[in-house]
């Protein structure tokens, strides 16, 4: 069955968006994006792939989650649960502090 491009987009944000949230591994900074925005990349593909077929390998075609996997490889701001050892770095330690 093929899907109209808004419906294929939101699945594929959905694919998307359901690893990131669950992915807490170690990142690799990639620079600004053309936003300004700091962009990721993780750096445990293999954790990647893990969570691609645990969450959706009985609904998708191998095909598809080597798609989702290219697609979460790109350069993107959304990693929010990583650890980025570069940003540690650059982070003074006042900002550890109570709020």
């Amino acid at each position: 069955m093929e899907l109209d491009r808004k419906t294929q987009g939101a699945f594929e944000t959905m694919i998307d968006d359901s690893i990131v949230k669950r992915y807490d591994g170690d990142l690799d900074r990639l620079g600004e994006g053309r936003h300004g925005e700091t962009c990721y990349r993780p750096l445990d593909t293999d954790r990647i792939r893990r969570l691609l077929v645990d969450l959706w390998g009985n609904l998708l075609t191998p095909e598809t989650i080597n798609e989702a996997f290219d697609r979460l490889m790109e350069e993107q701001d959304d990693w929010p649960h990583g650890y980025c050892e570069e940003d540690e770095e650059a982070c003074p330690l006042s900002s550890y502090g109570p709020d």
